[in-house]
This record gives C-alpha cells, sequence and structure tokens, in this order.
C-alpha cells in the first residue's frame, strides 16, 4: 500500500508535538546498501566541494528500480561539449544499464517518466527509454522549450516553454500517455513554481507576506493570500500545498481552509530529509545528508536514495 508521506529535502518541517518524537527512525538504523559510483565514471576529486558541484539527480522509476545520472564535461572547447551518464539500478544496488549521451548542458534534462520511463529532454525533442535505457519512442517539442516535469500520481507531463513577448513561462498540461493537452498556464519567469494536477503555484522574490500565488483558481486559496509563503515546496494532493517562510518552519496550507499546521522558528539550512507521515502527524525517518546534494523517495514509501559523496545510498524506510 501506497503511505501518504511528505518527504522534505534539506530543511525541517514541523508538526506540533512530533518534532522530538522519539519513535523515528535514523538512517543509521535501517537497512542500507552502498553503491561506489566511481566504477560508472562518476567524477572524482580531493576536494569535497568539487564532486559536490557535479551537476547530478536521481529518481525512482518504480518501487524496485531507480535511475541517476551525472554531467561530465569532455573538453574544453567554445561551446562546451558534455556527457551525461545515465544509470539504472535494482534497489539492492545491482546495475540494471549503463549509458552514455552527448549533449548540449543547457538543454538537456533527465527525469522519470510514464511506465517506469526514463525521459530525456534535448532541444526539441522529449526522447522515452525504458530500465535497460533502450529508446522507446519521441514526442516533438515547441523551439522555445526550457523544461518539463512529469507527476506519477497524476500521469501528468508539463512542458514548459518561454513567452518571448510577454516574458513569462508558459506550462503546457499534457497527458502522459496520449499527449492530450489538458490546460495551459502561464507564469513569470523569475519564480519559483511547483507543479499539482492541472494547476501551479508561483512564489516571487520580495516581501513573503502574499508571495505565493495558485492558478488556475486563486479565489479557492485566499487563505494563503496574508501568509508569509517565501517557498512553496510541493503540492499534496489537489487541495493542499506545503510551503516554507522566510523566517518560520512552515506547513501546509489547504485550500479554503487555512492552517493545518505551524510552529514559529528560524529557518534552519540543514542538510537532512525528513518524512512526515501526513495523515499520523509524525515524524517518520530522518537522514543527514553528508556530502551529499540528490535524494529521492520511493513511490510506495519504502526506500529512500541518496547520491553522497559520491556513492549511490539505498536505505529502507520503516
Amino acid at each position: 500500500m501506497q503511505k501518504t508521506h511528505l518527504v522534505l529535502l534539506l530543511l525541517t518541517l514541523c508538526w506540533p508535538g512530533v518534532l522530538h518524537a522519539q519513535n523515528s527512525s535514523k538512517s543509521s538504523d535501517t537497512a542500507q546498501e552502498r553503491v561506489d559510483l566511481r566504477s560508472v565514471g562518476f567524477p572524482t576529486n580531493s576536494n569535497p566541494v568539487v564532486v559536490a558541484d557535479v551537476r547530478a539527480s536521481i529518481f525512482f522509476l518504480s518501487n524496485e528500480t531507480l535511475a541517476l545520472y551525472f554531467e561530465q564535461r569532455t573538453a574544453a572547447t567554445t561551446p562546451p561539449s558534455y556527457r551525461f551518464t545515465v544509470v539504472t539500478f535494482n534497489t539492492t544496488g545491482q546495475v540494471i544499464a549503463h549509458r552514455v549521451f552527448r549533449a548540449d548542458g543547457k538543454s538537456f534534462d533527465v527525469s522519470s517518466g510514464p511506465n517506469d520511463s526514463i525521459l530525456l529532454r534535448e532541444s526539441e525533442r522529449l526522447d522515452f527509454f525504458d530500465t535497460r535505457l533502450q529508446f522507446v519512442k519521441s514526442y516533438p517539442l515547441p523551439s522555445k522549450t526550457v523544461g518539463e516535469s512529469f507527476d506519477r500520481a497524476s500521469n501528468q507531463l508539463v512542458v514548459i516553454t518561454m513567452d518571448e513577448r510577454s516574458g513569462n513561462r508558459n506550462a503546457r498540461f499534457l497527458n502522459a500517455n496520449t499527449f492530450e493537452e489538458l490546460t495551459v498556464l502561464a507564469y513569470p519567469k523569475r519564480s519559483r513554481v511547483v507543479f499539482g494536477k492541472k494547476q501551479l503555484g508561483f512564489t516571487l522574490p520580495g516581501n513573503c507576506i502574499g508571495a505565493l500565488h495558485v492558478q488556475p483558481d486563486p479565489e479557492n486559496w485566499k487563505s494563503v493570500e496574508n501568509l508569509e509563503t517565501c517557498d512553496a515546496l510541493t503540492f499534496v494532493g489537489n487541495e493542499s500545498l506545503a510551503y516554507a517562510t522566510s523566517q518560520d518552519l512552515a506547513v501546509m496550507a489547504t485550500m479554503k481552509h487555512g492552517l493545518l499546521a505551524r510552529k514559529p522558528g528560524t529557518w534552519p539550512y540543514y542538510n537532512e530529509i525528513f518524512v512526515y507521515d501526513l495523515s499520523a502527524k509524525k515524524l517518520l525517518f530522518k537522514h543527514a545528508l553528508t556530502g551529499g546534494y540528490a535524494a529521492a523517495f520511493s513511490p510506495d514509501g519504502h526506500h529512500l536514495a541518496t547520491i553522497e559523496s559520491g556513492s549511490l545510498n539505498i536505505l529502507s524506510i520503516p
């Protein structure tokens, strides 16, 4: 059964009465697999700051499989030449497939896709690969595409394009299997955005009060108008948003119903992952990222995968 969890990366979220819960688990108490990524070409350097600056990401394809990628500059040319290594694993740390792609670093994205696929965006196309990194199909993209996002729960693909006339960005919401267009929403270029099912929330720099704006139905989100909402984190279902403030640990706003929880404090920029059970409002698990910067949570809530100090770590969640 899939768990209702909220995973917060690189920050702390407080629910009243459970911040110091005694029954939460630490990563040191759980089973884990560790894979040295140097065996698949991950850059090595004696300076941990250099390693931490490697462009990389990790994501689950299913409950049993995950993928990661990292970037390497191959030559000091103008424009620069890059290669991207994509590797798939099972949750015991065994390599399933390993493939290198050469691409323009500015227009190349790698992410999870529908039906356990891997999406590779390059220039004006979106390529689909299976778990063994075999090509499946391609989808043409508009020439002004600057990004894409896939949501497994709603099987929704968002293609982000730039509108040169207005300076805004347009988010085209598509059915991830049929590519049927569901809706199109615009948001400012310099804002931070998160996507929900046929909706988006964006925050603008500056004053935190009223910073969060939700489209296409702002009237249903009037409960957040007078709140400090500097950082929208993620939609939780269709009617809730987790967000953070400039000064407080912050929390959950629910459409039409105001706040679920809030605890004042100082914003802690910790390199930690906290996993909360939203139904029980309980802290379940925490993990300190040691020399790490990338993490992913499995769809069923049973595994956490991280890239730390040049290694892949796969942890079991209680």
